[in-house]
């Protein structure tokens, strides 16, 4: 989940204890503030989510590889 704080803290649709709070809620795996106008975390957000998603991968892959792994040798 991303919050894009439009570089004016006044401006905010969701406060950062809002979104910290929704991520606990909904069981998200991230929350990050950005500024599509400056740029801020708009790099980082990317490389994070990437992070998560190779993560998932590798957990899930890897119950797959057995799960095949186990129907070869039945």
């Amino acid at each position: 989940m991303s919050n894009n704080i439009y570089s004016f803290i006044y401006r905010r649709k969701i406060s950062r204890e809002q979104g910290e709070k929704m991520k606990e809620e909904y069981e998200f795996d991230l929350f990050m503030e950005s500024s599509a106008k400056t740029g801020f975390n708009a790099k980082e957000i990317f490389i994070e989510a990437a992070k998560l998603l190779y993560k998932d991968y590798l957990k899930y892959s890897k119950v797959n590889f057995l799960f095949i792994f186990y129907i070869i040798e039945y």
